[in-house]
């Protein structure tokens, strides 16, 4: 059975189930594991089963059809039975997919490093491998707060919001392609791309004048806010 479409979804819900008693030492050795990924204390607090670790994993563009390995390594730290067994051998059915984890990466590398991805052609890249490098490369730096409540309320504002953040049209339409209707997934997917892409330095004033032109000033005054606590 190919870990592909309609069939990944199911592989997640099996893989759920399975874990639904996973020990509390086996699902912290996960979170400890995949922390780079997860990038954030508050996010890793909130994980208290197998299911949020993978939805975690989902939300950070590191887990789905085309990046499938991480599954196979919860799967592998859960007690040995035969239905752990049988979903182990979907894994090999077909040819393993995977993006390289490297923990080590580091976002205040040199700018010639942090480019490097950049300069490799495009076309060669999938849009999950790009993603995926950029995320593991640059730490989180927008507030967990601010990508969550952003997320939850530009509705579909999401692609006017990105193009004003100067993602390129080829990104938007991925990132529509993959997740449709769901706004919420969209603009994450967008508020993160865009944190890996910017200057620091220009990153918070940026989205605030991106938030303004799509003509969401409460949304923008909101987020004000929440960047002005963490100033302080």
């Amino acid at each position: 059975m190919p870990v592909q479409g309609c069939n990944f979804s199911q592989l997640k819900t099996d893989i759920e189930r399975l874990g639904v008693n996973i020990s509390p030492s086996v699902l912290q050795s996960l979170i400890e594991e995949f922390d780079i990924v997860i990038n954030s204390k508050r996010r890793s607090s909130l994980i208290h089963s197998c299911s949020d670790l993978i939805s975690v994993l989902e939300k950070r563009a590191y887990v789905d059809t085309n990046n499938y390995t991480p599954l196979k390594r919860i799967v592998e730290r859960l007690p040995s039975t035969s239905e752990r067994d049988m979903i182990l051998a979907r894994f090999d059915e077909e040819p393993s997919r995977s993006v390289p984890f490297t923990p080590n990466n580091n976002y205040y590398a040199p700018q010639q490093q942090r480019n490097m991805f950049a300069s490799v052609d495009a076309s060669a890249q999938s849009y999950t491998q790009r993603i995926n490098y950029e995320l593991s490369n640059h730490p989180e730096i927008l507030p967990e707060e601010v990508i969550e409540h952003i997320s939850n309320s530009i509705g579909s504002k999401w692609r006017d919001m990105a193009r004003k953040l100067k993602l390129r049209e080829g990104d938007i339409h991925r990132i529509k392609e993959q997740h449709g209707n769901d706004s919420y997934q969209c603009a994450y997917r967008c508020l993160l791309l865009y944190q890996s892409k910017c200057e620091r330095y220009e990153l918070e004033r940026n989205l605030l004048s991106a938030l303004e032109k799509v003509r969401r000033n409460d949304l923008r005054s909101q987020v004000h806010k929440i960047l002005n606590r963490r100033n302080l």
